[in-house]
């Protein structure tokens, strides 16, 4: 089984990496090495039991283990799994690892409830669907003074990822910055979203800001990216098609932004999220005011 070596801040990693696959869970996806960035500037790392999510190839947390914390590793792949326990192997730190499957849909093992004083999370913002799912198993799975720290290449779901966090209460605020390199990648965007006290926002965006590059280097690559064009918000532009979308059934809530001089009304439904800009404050108001009432529709005013 062919091994790579990394090496982070004097700690160095043999990652086992599958050959010539091309499956979600055989890549070295680049938020990870963000991730490493931000977790070296966390004091007292040993005295962590953290939790992995979607941990992939395993890098995150398994730097994590070599850096003395208890680590939970999941992923639903259980080719993942078995790579990432390679690694944990090649790399001596098994005794710091725990290799567990988990399914974000299914219900939370009893013995993962409320236990971990860390959960990570490298590029898991990629499908609509799974945002929900994830907040869920977040919000089961922390200690009441736990925190979060999740990596996101800049996706097209951050707003709804933050919208469903303030939905079931659970504190996330984000960090963004552009041109960020790497020893992995170079990001045009990343998005670090911060929970819990273990991080600080100005420690994150200095981080960010020491491993910037200059605008000319990054060139047209383009690191963010959605899972499948059906998977991206639906842009409505008229306000009648809109207010036919917010009566279906399968419509559940409307959430309404001001953003400056522009109002983006969005209304989600079983499958899509769908959109409409309106830049006239008369019209905006007016559509507010035709949106079904409650309990059929929640609608919501969020500031911007």
């Amino acid at each position: 089984m062919p091994f790579r070596e990394f090496t982070f801040h004097e700690n160095t990693i043999q990652l086992s990496i599958p050959e010539n696959n091309h499956e979600i869970w055989a890549k070295l996806w680049g938020s990870s090495g963000i991730l490493i960035e931000i977790l070296h500037t966390i004091p007292n790392l040993e005295n962590l039991k953290i939790l992995e999510l979607g941990c992939g190839l395993g890098l995150v947390g398994i730097y994590a283990a070599k850096c003395g914390a208890q680590v939970t590793l999941t992923d639903v792949s259980e080719h993942t799994l078995h790579h990432a326990k390679l690694s944990a192997t090649a790399t001596g730190v098994l005794q710091n690892c725990t290799f567990q499957k988990l399914n974000w849909t299914d219900s939370v093992a009893q013995e993962f409830l409320a236990k971990f004083d860390l959960i990570l999370g490298a590029d898991l913002l990629y499908l609509s669907k799974n945002l929900r799912p994830l907040v869920n198993v977040i919000q089961r799975t922390i200690k009441k003074d736990g925190s979060v720290v999740l990596v996101d290449p800049g996706r097209c779901f951050w707003e709804e990822f933050m919208e469903i966090c303030e939905d079931v209460g659970v504190g996330i605020e984000v960090v963004r910055e552009t041109n960020v390199r790497t020893r992995i990648c170079l990001s045009k965007a990343v998005n670090v979203f911060l929970g819990g006290e273990a991080v600080g926002r100005s420690v994150v965006e200095r981080v960010l800001k020491e491993l910037k590059v200059d605008e000319s280097d990054v060139g047209e690559r383009a690191f963010g990216y959605c899972w499948g064009d059906s998977e991206r918000p639906k842009q409505i532009k008229e306000i009648r098609d809109f207010l036919t979308t917010a009566r279906r059934k399968d419509a559940k809530i409307v959430r309404i932004k001001k953003n400056g001089s522009q109002y983006k009304f969005k209304v989600r439904c079983a499958k899509y999220l769908y959109t409409l800009v309106l830049s006239d404050a008369e019209k905006a108001e007016k559509l507010k005011q035709s949106l079904p009432p409650p309990p059929g529709l929640v609608v919501k005013n969020i500031d911007a």
